[in-house]
C-alpha cells in the first residue's frame, strides 16, 4: 500500500490522497527524521560493543623500519707496535633493515575486561530500548495528531453544516419580516447569530489546516499537497483494571528497563574503580627480524615472551575519588528508580481516570446529541407556528452544534488516553 502511495506521488505530485491510520504510522517509522537519528544511536552502541570484545583478543602490531647511517660503523684498535697504523674493524652496514612483530594480551585484570563488555552489552540494550520507546512515542504523536486532524475536519464540517442551516434560517425570518409576521429585532438577531457563526468557521478551518501540516511533518513530508487522515473518530471501548495497569507500567515501561540497564553499568562501574589499583598480569610476545646481525650480513630473527606485571602504587587518591563517585552515581539511580515508579503510578492513575472520564462523558453527550436534535426538530414546528420565538430556535440550533462539538471532544479524549495507557504500561505494539 505504502508503496503504491509513492508511486503515485512521483506520478501526480499535485493531488492528496487520504492514508489509513496503519499505514500512516508505517510511513512516519520509515521518514521521521527523530527516529533516523535514534537508530544511529543503535549503531554506536552496536559498534561500542565491538570495541568492547575486542578487549578479549590479543593486540597484534607489525612494525618496519630501514636506517641508512652517514658512515659504517667501525672500531678503532690502537697499534700494539710502535710504527704500526691503528687497526680498522667494521661493526655493522650503512643499510640497516628491521622487523618487529608483537603480541600483547592480557591474561588477569580482576574482570576489568568483562565488566566493561557487560557495560558495552547493557549500553547496547538501552540504546535499542530507547529506539523502541521512540517508534512507540511516534506511534501515540501520530495517533493523536491524526484523530485530532480528523476531529478539526469533523468541527469545520460541523459549523458548515450550522450556518448553512441558520442560513435558512435566516431567510425564513427576513420573509416573515417583510410579510411583517416576524419584528426587525428577529431578524437583527437571527443575522447576528448568523455573523457570530463565521469566525468560529474559519478558526475551525484553520485548525483543520495546521492540524494536516503537524500531521505531514511528523510524518517526515513536508509536501503541503500529500497525505490526509481519512476515516472519522472511532474507538472501542474496553474495561481496564487500575492495579494490574499499574503492575504492566512498573514491569514493562520503557524508561523503568532503561533505568534498571543504566543502574547495572554503575553497578558494573562501581566493581572495576574497586579494582583499579589492584596489580594486573599481561603476556608479551617480540619477534625481531633484521638485517645485518652485529658483524655479519645476513638476515637473523629473534624472539622474546614475558609476563608483565603491572601494579599502581599511588596515583594521588584517584582510585578512592573514583569509587565514591561511582557509589554516589549508584545512590543517585536509586533514589531517581524510587521517583520513576511513584511517577508512573500517579501517571496511570490520572490516565485510567481521564479514559473513564471520556467514556462516561461520551455516553452522557450521545444522549445530549439526541435531546438536542429532537429539541431542534421541534423548535423548528413551533416557531412556524409562531410558539416560540427566534431566540428560542437559536438557542436550540447552538445547542445541537455544541452537543456535536462536546461529543467530538469525548471521542477524542477517549482514544488519546486509551493509547497513552497503552504506552505506559509497554502495549502500544499490540495495538496498531
Amino acid at each position: 500500500m505504502i508503496k503504491n502511495l509513492f508511486v503515485l506521488l512521483i506520478i501526480l505530485p499535485v493531488f492528496t490522497y487520504g492514508i489509513t491510520l496503519e499505514n500512516a504510522i508505517k510511513y512516519a517509522k520509515q521518514h521521521n527524521l527523530s527516529i533516523k537519528s535514534t537508530y544511529e544511536e543503535v549503531n554506536q552502541a552496536k559498534a561500542g560493543k565491538l570495541s568492547s570484545i575486542s578487549n578479549f583478543i590479543p593486540d597484534i602490531s607489525l612494525n618496519g623500519s630501514y636506517t641508512r647511517l652517514n658512515e659504517t660503523p667501525f672500531i678503532e684498535i690502537p697499534a700494539m707496535i710502535p710504527g704500526q697504523s691503528p687497526m680498522t674493524i667494521t661493526m655493522g652496514n650503512i643499510n640497516n633493515w628491521d622487523g618487529k612483530l608483537q603480541v600483547q594480551q592480557p591474561l588477569f585484570t580482576w574482570g576489568k575486561i568483562f565488566q566493561g563488555y557487560k557495560i558495552a552489552e547493557d549500553n547496547l540494550k538501552s540504546s535499542q530500548i530507547k529506539y523502541s520507546a521512540k517508534k512507540d512515542s511516534l506511534t501515540i504523536q501520530v495517533i493523536s495528531i491524526y484523530y485530532g486532524a480528523i476531529m478539526a475536519k469533523e468541527f469545520s464540517t460541523l459549523m458548515d453544516n450550522t450556518i448553512k442551516d441558520v442560513s435558512g434560517h435566516v431567510e425564513i425570518v427576513r420573509k416573515r419580516y417583510n410579510e411583517g409576521q416576524a419584528s426587525k429585532f428577529d431578524l437583527l438577531s437571527a443575522e447576528a447569530q448568523l455573523a457570530d457563526l463565521i469566525p468560529q468557521k474559519n478558526r475551525a478551518n484553520n485548525s483543520y489546516s495546521l492540524a494536516l501540516k503537524g500531521f505531514r511533518m511528523l510524518l517526515g513530508n513536508i509536501d503541503d499537497t500529500v497525505f490526509t487522515p481519512e476515516g472519522e473518530i472511532s474507538f472501542r471501548e474496553e474495561k481496564l483494571n487500575e492495579d494490574s495497569l499499574k503492575h504492566l507500567a512498573l514491569t514493562n515501561n520503557y524508561s523503568v528497563k532503561i533505568l534498571q540497564l543504566t543502574k547495572n553499568i554503575v553497578e558494573r562501574s562501581v566493581k572495576i574503580a574497586k579494582t583499579a589499583n589492584l596489580p594486573t598480569l599481561f603476556g608479551l610476545f617480540v619477534y625481531d627480524y633484521k638485517w645485518p646481525d652485529g658483524m655479519n650480513e645476513r638476515w637473523k630473527g629473534s624472539w622474546a615472551a614475558n609476563l608483565v606485571v603491572s601494579c599502581p602504587l599511588f596515583n594521588g587518591g584517584k582510585t578512592l575519588s573514583d569509587i565514591r563517585k561511582a557509589n554516589s552515581n549508584l545512590r543517585i539511580i536509586e533514589l531517581a528508580e524510587k521517583q520513576l515508579n511513584e511517577g508512573i503510578t500517579m501517571a496511570v492513575h490520572s490516565l485510567y481516570s481521564n479514559y473513564n472520564l471520556a467514556l462516561e462523558n461520551c455516553k452522557a453527550q450521545k444522549v445530549n446529541v439526541m435531546k438536542a436534535r429532537e429539541a431542534l426538530d421541534i423548535a423548528k414546528i413551533q416557531y412556524d407556528e409562531g410558539l416560540i420565538t427566534n431566540t428560542n430556535y437559536m438557542d436550540a440550533e447552538v445547542g445541537l452544534m455544541k452537543a456535536n462539538v462536546y461529543l467530538l471532544q469525548s471521542k477524542y479524549d477517549a482514544i488519546v488516553n486509551y493509547y497513552q495507557i497503552k504506552y505506559i504500561t509497554g502495549n502500544i505494539s499490540e495495538e496498531k
